[in-house]
C-alpha cells in the first residue's frame, strides 16, 4: 500500500474547530495513546535516505497493541507519499530486543495522544504530539503511484474546508520535528 499524508500544525483554537468539524461529518473511531520507538539502519542511514523503521505501542481502552512499522522512501517532493508496511507483533520487549539484536539503533521517541475520525477512504487524526504542539493529519490509501496527485488534491480540498491554509501542510514526520528542536 502507498500511504498518501497531508500533515498541519495547528493552534489551539484551530484544533478545537477542527475537532468540531469533524465531530460533526466524520465517525469517530476513539483516540489511543502512541508510543512510537525509532531506529536508525544497520546498512544506511534512514535520515539520508528518507526511509522509518519503528516499533509503536499503542494503548487504547487499557489493551496495549504492539506495531513493527516500515516506511519507504518518500515517493514525491510535493506530495508525502510513501510505501508503509506494518505488521501487529504479540510482544513490545521480544520486538526491541530481536531489533537491538539485529544491529538497529535507537534514534528518538515520539509520543501523542491520537483522535481518530472517517469518512469514506479518508482517515483524519488529530495529534497532540509531546514537545510540539497540536496537528491534523489527513490519509488515504492508494494501490498505485497513478493516485498520488488525484489523492492528494482531495486531502488539500478538505484541509481548505477545514479553514486551513495549503502552506502550513508539512512533509516533515514527528520524528523530524523532534530531532529539529534537540540540536
Amino acid at each position: 500500500m502507498i500511504e498518501i499524508e497531508i500533515k498541519a500544525k495547528l493552534t489551539e483554537l484551530q484544533y478545537l474547530n477542527v475537532k468540531t468539524y469533524l465531530d460533526t461529518n466524520f465517525t469517530y473511531n476513539g483516540s489511543v495513546g502512541e508510543t512510537d520507538l525509532y531506529f536508525n539502519g544497520i546498512d544506511r542511514d534512514f535520515a539520508k535516505t528518507d526511509e522509518a523503521f519503528r516499533i509503536r505501542k499503542e494503548v487504547k481502552n487499557d489493551i496495549t497493541t504492539v506495531y513493527i512499522t516500515y516506511k519507504g522512501s518518500k515517493l514525491s517532493k510535493n506530495i508525502k507519499a510513501r510505501q508503509e508496511l506494518e505488521v501487529a507483533v504479540a510482544d513490545y520487549d521480544t520486538m526491541l530486543k530481536i531489533t537491538k539484536a539485529l544491529g538497529f539503533k535507537e534514534v528518538a521517541t515520539v509520543e501523542k495522544q491520537r483522535h481518530y475520525y472517517k469518512s469514506g477512504d479518508i482517515t483524519a487524526t488529530l495529534d497532540n504530539v509531546t514537545r510540539l504542539g497540536y496537528f491534523i493529519e489527513l490519509e488515504m490509501l492508494a494501490l498505485e503511484t497513478d493516485d498520488l496527485t488525484k489523492y492528494s488534491d482531495l486531502l488539500f480540498s478538505l484541509l481548505d474546508k477545514l479553514g486551513i491554509e495549503k502552506s502550513a501542510a508539512t512533509n516533515t514526520s514527528y520524528l523530524e520535528m523532534l530531532l529539529n528542536i534537540q540540536e
